[in-house]
């Protein structure tokens, strides 16, 4: 998918079907549009085992092993996969961290590899719900990197179904980036647009970047 200039000013990307944004007062994180797109999908089903030597490559892995299996993307795989890498070392650091634990974002609590938040819109006590965690969690005692990179799987299939689409047609790691700010929603994400001149997009596509330059699947089942 190509850029476009968008009312929003000079970079920015529309976005469009995923409508508001943390700053807006009606922003919803949830696509509840259709029920077909928000059944869970057959193969949500728990990993038991990731392949790779660091956090990084395991998330690599994990990412590339799902997406060849499930067959739907159509755009680049590996700047897909590049994207969502370098989205999860931006949020958790470069080792990929699934103990992250800030608890004061904005007032509020963020975790695990993707800083999923609580307040308003919660995103943080479902992750925790689908993880089957009970009880106040604080930092060391998160869900498993397996169990968040699933609960990011359901996400795809559930509520970020938008989000996804995007990020599966994909052609350029720039795209494949906006894709993973639509499912972040961080602060280069306003009202529906994705500023290609913002910061937080910046550094994000450089993360990918270094990611698709340098890394590539080393499991053993794809």
């Amino acid at each position: 998918m190509l850029f476009r200039s968008f009312n929003g000013g000079p970079g920015s990307v529309n976005s469009s079907p995923i409508e508001g944004s943390n700053q807006s007062p009606n922003y919803n994180p949830y696509d509840t549009s259709t029920p077909a797109d928000n059944q869970v999908p057959s193969t949500d089903t728990p990993t038991t085992q990731l392949s790779g030597d660091s956090n990084v490559s395991k998330v690599y892995n994990y990412w590339w092993e799902k997406l060849k299996a499930e067959g739907s993307a159509s755009g680049d795989l590996k700047c897909i996969v590049s994207a969502i890498v370098g989205n999860c070392q931006i949020e958790s650091g470069d080792g990929i961290n699934a103990q992250a634990y800030n608890p004061a974002d904005r007032g509020e609590t963020s975790v695990g590899i993707c800083q999923w938040r609580g307040g308003k819109y919660d995103r943080l006590n479902p992750m925790l719900s689908f993880c089957g965690v009970n009880g106040p969690v604080g930092k060391g005692n998160l869900p498993t990197l397996d169990r968040q990179l699933d609960f990011m799987w359901h996400e795809f299939h559930t509520s970020e179904r938008k989000a996804y689409n995007h990020l599966l047609s994909a052609s350029t790691i720039q795209d494949a980036v906006v894709g993973m700010i639509m499912y972040e929603r961080d602060a280069s994400y306003v009202r529906g647009q994705v500023d290609t001149t913002s910061p937080y997009y910046l550094k994000k596509l450089q993360k990918a970047r270094t990611i698709l330059s340098s890394m590539s699947y080393s499991g053993g089942n794809a």
